[in-house]
């Protein structure tokens, strides 16, 4: 039974992702042909984080009241819907709105379903169904630009929305007839948890998760923003090399989690968070410094596995201070850092660029990642301490 569970667990994140991973890189060319702006541009990828990051936690403190499977089947449905309104959408505004409907789906699955694998996940084995869900997470994105790529090549556009739609819906039928219900006992014990939770924001180890996975987000972001284009105009880069490099960062950061995960469970967490992000971020200043094509794929390569040996070890951390206050509200914060990190992210590469030109790009984030790794590391040691919270 716990198998059948983690499986359908996996497959709605993963499903999940390839809808957000087949519209991303669509959406400017739908959007070009109602004549959008950049800045309309900019408004469009902006909401979708937005919802999320403003709906994610209320979600997940709804959750830990009335069940994780009512909002997993929730927003499943509601994503095939939507994929369904894109094709539909007349006018910039109404792909705004989709948009942001389209965040408040994502926002009912992916932390609630995080939230799911996290109450079942066993003592000490945090890291390896952490990494295995990053896994199905990371491989629906990076399959997503894939899959919509040959459907609008082969079929047109509106194929790529009636088959994210159908997919969204057979994972709802999936959820909703064969995933049982998982609520939390309303004792006087989660009465307590609740009340404990009201403090969790000036909990240190919860802050300097939190600072991780933001900066990892932003760092993540900026690279596969501005990649593309530094690769493309400052190295004379092809598209198939450009794809080779952004795709290995993607693929081995989704691979590996599932095999590395495992690491946090036998490791120190923190040090591992320290040590990868700290390589994330030397890989990103060397990015802006590459002068080829091969530069570029070790570095997002490395970038890659550094990052599939940290996110398993912060989502560890998490899913060990959701058992001790309340799990739904704590991945909905963990994944709410995350929306904040793709929002902030394009702002200030964008401004970088701007001002600085772009390889500083580069060099903006790795700083940005580096501070983040050390103000994570003066929290976690702040919260060991004191023993907030104290995780092994």
């Amino acid at each position: 039974m716990r198998n059948r569970i983690i499986d359908i667990l996996l497959i709605s994140l993963f499903v999940t992702m390839i809808g957000l991973g087949v519209v991303s890189p669509l959406l400017p060319l739908y959007a070009e042909s109602f004549e959008a702006t950049g800045l309309w541009l900019g408004i469009m990828f902006a909401a979708f984080s937005f919802s999320r990051m403003i709906f994610m936690p209320y979600f997940g403190k709804l959750s830990d009241k009335y069940g994780r499977k009512i909002f997993i089947a929730a927003g499943l449905l509601l994503y095939s819907m939507v994929s369904l309104f894109y094709a539909m959408a007349n006018s910039l505004f109404a792909l705004t709105l989709i948009r942001t409907i389209h965040g408040l789906a994502s926002a009912m699955v992916m932390p609630i379903a995080m939230a799911y694998i996290g109450d079942i996940s066993k003592k000490g084995k945090e890291g390896s169904m952490m990494g295995l869900t990053n896994s199905a997470i990371f491989l629906g994105l990076a399959s997503g630009p894939f899959l919509g790529g040959f459907l609008m090549g082969s079929f047109g556009l509106p194929a790529v929305f009636l088959v994210i739609s159908v997919l969204s819906g057979l994972t709802f039928l999936l959820t909703l007839f064969f995933l049982p219900e998982e609520k939390a006992e309303m004792t006087e014990d989660v009465v307590k948890k609740e009340m404990s939770y009201r403090e969790m924001l000036y909990n240190s180890i919860v802050v300097g998760t939190l600072i991780f996975r933001l900066v990892n987000t932003m760092g993540r972001g900026i690279l596969l923003s501005f990649l593309p284009l530094f690769a493309a105009f400052k190295l004379g880069l092809n598209a198939a090399q450009i794809g080779i490099i952004v795709s290995a960062n993607i693929f081995l950061t989704a691979i590996l989690q599932g095999a590395l995960g495992g690491l946090s469970d036998r490791f120190n967490k923190a040090d591992l968070i320290v040590g990868g992000s700290s390589v994330c971020a030397l890989s990103l200043v060397l990015m802006g410094l590459a002068t080829d094509f091969w530069q570029l794929l070790m570095l997002s390569s490395v970038m890659g596995i550094a990052s599939a040996i940290a996110i398993p070890a912060a989502t560890a951390f998490m899913v060990v201070v959701g058992k001790k206050t309340v799990m739904g509200e704590a991945m909905g914060l963990f994944s709410t850092s995350m929306s904040a990190g793709m929002v902030l992210a394009p702002i200030i590469a964008g401004f970088t660029d701007d001002h600085f030109g772009i390889g500083a790009v580069f060099g903006v984030a790795g700083v940005l990642v580096l501070m983040g790794t050390l103000i994570f590391y003066y929290f976690i040691q702040k919260g060991l301490r004191v023993k907030i919270l104290a995780i092994d």
